[in-house]
């Protein structure tokens, strides 16, 4: 269990390992480059939102579960409209899906900006 503990702690302090890892193996196992691709994009958006709520609290803001949430609600409306207009009906796993997918990119560059800020309040306290 103490093993599960530190693989956790590794890949989410550094969650763009985590990407190429979660991605080989799943290839060396399934050899489906795909499948291998959407595993690693779910499991790593996981590794940033904890990362991301962690340099939060770390630097001392608060609300970012507030802001998390009201994300992902607004790009669910624009993303369900958005599929409304044009193929005229919702299919909610490929809405979910699309959530998931913009969730990962705005956690990756909300992911720098805070790693950035991070290094720079650092530097500057010194």
């Amino acid at each position: 269990m103490e093993f599960l503990a530190n693989m956790y702690a590794i890949l989410a302090t550094i969650p763009f390992l985590s990407y190429p890892l979660i991605y080989y193996l799943t290839f060396w196992r399934s050899r489906d480059k795909k499948k291998s691709h959407a595993w690693a994009i779910n499991l790593t958006t996981v590794f940033l939102a904890s990362a991301d709520g962690a340099m939060f609290r770390i630097l001392q803001w608060k609300g970012f579960v507030w802001w998390f949430i009201l994300l992902t609600l607004v790009s669910g409306l624009v993303l369900g409209f958005l599929q409304y207009r044009l193929k005229g009906n919702l299919y909610l796993p490929r809405l979910a899906k699309g959530i998931w997918r913009v969730m990962f990119v705005f956690l990756s560059i909300l992911y720098l900006i805070l790693f950035s800020k991070g290094i720079a309040v650092f530097y500057a306290n010194l």
